[in-house]
């Protein structure tokens, strides 16, 4: 029995028809368990303005950073959240947070050099994540920043850590933008206080 050619048409759409919605449920559930995806967070920040004068008497000083977190991103979206993201910073934490410092303490006076500076200024990123998971219908994303800051001179050295954490709850899903916020937060309110510490300040002096 000879079959028309627009009946083998037929089938075949009524096939491509049926199997459409299984390919894409197949090609969502292996975009899920593939590699996280990867994109960039803005998490540079604006620091209040500094007293001049703090610095008078030519103090100078070298600002450094180190990054001691064991994982790169700064934000995960966690499986449950449809789509694991894991998301790093750009610019780095470690040049946002020297920029930051050198721009106030410049500000107040002091001289930044690499050449026989008085003081060594180095702040470390011991931890700073944030992560966002679903649990019960409701999203929940917590940050946590901690900075150890260490100025030495040749009479004194001084170790300070800041902790700080946040979390917040909501329905939908928090916007990246959201997060980054909450980031930024924690770390110019850390620099602030670092840049008005006179036990900073003071341990600085101490350079001859």
């Amino acid at each position: 029995m000879k079959i028309h050619s627009n009946e083998v048409i037929t089938k075949q759409a009524q096939l491509f028809k049926f199997l459409l919605p299984v390919l894409l449920a197949f090609t969502l559930f292996m975009a899920g368990c593939g590699t996280p995806v990867h994109k960039n967070a803005y998490l540079d920040f604006g620091i209040i303005p500094q007293q001049a004068g703090v610095y008078v008497d030519r103090e100078s000083a070298l600002i450094t950073a180190r990054d001691k977190r064991k994982e790169n991103e700064v934000i995960t979206y966690h499986p449950g959240t449809k789509q694991q993201l894991k998301i790093l910073a750009d610019p780095s934490i470690n040049s946002i947070l020297t920029d930051q410092l050198a721009k106030g303490f410049a500000d107040q006076g002091l001289i930044l050099t690499r050449e026989e500076p008085g003081a060594y200024i180095m702040i470390e990123i011991v931890s700073l994540h944030a992560d966002i998971a679903r649990d019960k219908g409701l999203y929940l994303a917590e940050v946590t920043t901690s900075l150890r800051l260490t100025v030495e001179t040749t009479h004194k050295k001084l170790t300070k850590t800041y902790n700080r954490d946040a979390d917040r709850k909501s329905i939908s899903k928090p916007l990246l933008q959201d997060v980054e916020e909450m980031i930024r937060d924690q770390l110019q309110e850390i620099v602030n206080l670092i840049l008005i510490d006179r036990e900073i300040q003071t341990t600085i002096k101490q350079q001859s």
